[in-house]
């Protein structure tokens, strides 16, 4: 009878020691080592990442990125024991900023700099960072990230917005304190970051000081007007133009069985609503058209780039909005055959199907891309093209060194 007891002692011990010989000779560090460079011929970084801390294989949160050419081949790779869900990833000319948990730093070829002597005050609970909640300002030469859960557990509900100067001199938060932001958008003409909050048609206005250098906010709400909105509608996207927001609501049609998208433009000086326009017909399901790991919303998969709103839609179009009068439709179709899905690349469950089953991102350079993982463990970056086909933009293999349960979240383009 010992001797049974023995055994599956002996074994978890065993199972113990090898897990820990793995965790230390493949170490998950819990920062970037202040040494560590961008490789010289890196054109594309994958980020792989546990989806959930709690259920990680050796139970520590973990994110690795890996540097790969334009020719597929890995030229080196990092990793962190803090999970970063989400896009956390800003690249400009080359140079790349990463906004961790309570960390920012700022990668280039020739240099390497880090920013942690934050404010205890501004240190954050949240891991998660949406496409249109990281962004680049080119005109004052600023990245940025939107940061939730600021602050002490139980204290009062606050975000913070954090900034990083492209030449490395300096980064600092500013705090909002009572609601949640989900989503940011610069306007150029106002020189201000205005911010979606979580209460409708709620916004909060960031201004640039001159005299300071920096953003501050001066604790004033922006109440938005739309009798022509149910007051629990749905609003999400965020586009600034001049002296107009523009923001987009999916409403439910009863009797139909359809949703709507509808694009509202508001004055921002007396918050009234000058326009309602659907989109796009209703269609019979929300959700994800197009987008995959682009996520706006459930339902309103949505991001801002180079000042136009790109709304991935159900209807299977992606419909970039400049303002009114200056929206495109393009078909996105999914047509990719024999795919795996990328939150479980390694997994033989099943087949890829949909773009929730890829990863979407929206280049600097306006363009969609699409990266999709293949069956035979192949990667390929496609870019939408005007007319809804697809180009192969990029091509390699699931890098060496991922682990199993490491699911790819997001994917960087650097440029030259």
């Amino acid at each position: 009878m010992k001797a049974r007891w023995k055994r599956p002692a002996a074994i978890a011990a065993v199972a113990g020691i090898a897990l820990a010989l793995l965790y230390w000779f493949v170490p998950f560090h819990r920062s970037v080592d202040r040494n560590f460079r961008l490789p010289e011929d890196t054109g594309v970084i994958l980020v792989s990442q546990t989806w959930e801390s709690g259920y990680d294989l050796l139970a520590i949160p973990r994110t690795a990125m890996f540097f790969l050419d334009r020719e597929g081949q890995k030229l080196g790779h990092i990793r962190f024991r803090e999970s970063e869900y989400g896009r956390f990833l800003v690249e400009h000319n080359g140079d790349v900023c990463m906004f961790l948990r309570n960390e920012s730093v700022l990668m280039s070829k020739s240099r390497l700099t880090k920013f942690s002597a934050y404010d205890e005050s501004a240190a954050s609970t949240s891991r998660r960072f949406g496409p249109s909640a990281v962004g680049r300002i080119e005109a004052l030469g600023l990245s940025y990230a939107v940061r939730g859960g600021v602050g002490p557990v139980g204290a009062e509900l606050r975000s913070g917005i954090r900034f990083v100067a492209d030449d490395g001199s300096a980064s600092y938060d500013v705090l909002l304190p009572g609601h949640y932001i989900a989503q940011v958008c610069y306007a150029p003409e106002r020189k201000s970051l205005v911010c979606a909050a979580d209460a409708p048609l709620t916004y909060m206005e960031l201004t640039y000081d001159e005299a300071l250098g920096r953003f501050v906010y001066d604790g004033a709400l922006l109440q938005l007007k739309n009798d022509g909105l149910p007051e629990d509608a749905y609003s999400c996207g965020l586009l600034v133009k001049g002296n107009f927001l523009f923001h987009l609501t999916l409403l439910w049609d009863e009797g139909k069985g359809t949703y709507t998208p509808i694009l509202s433009k508001y004055d921002l000086d007396t918050g009234a609503c000058v326009l309602n326009q659907a989109i796009c017909e209703g269609y019979s399901q929300g959700g994800y058209g197009g987008g995959g790991y682009l996520v706006g919303s459930p339902d309103l998969p949505v991001t801002v780039r180079n000042g136009r709103l790109y709304f991935f839609a159900r209807d299977g179009h992606v419909y970039i909005i400049g303002d009114e009068d200056h929206i495109e439709a393009r078909p996105m179709p999914y047509t990719f055959q024999n795919t795996k899905p990328v939150d479980a690349p390694w997994s033989g469950v099943r087949q890829g199907d949909s773009f929730f089953d890829t990863v979407v991102r929206v280049g600097n350079d306006g363009e969609i891309y699409v990266l999709a993982v293949f069956a035979d463990k192949g990667l390929k970056i496609f870019r939408l093209e005007d007319g809804g086909e697809y180009s192969v933009f990029w091509e390699g293999s699931l890098p060496w060194g991922s682990f199993p349960d490491l699911g790819l979240t997001d994917f960087v383009l650097v440029t030259d």
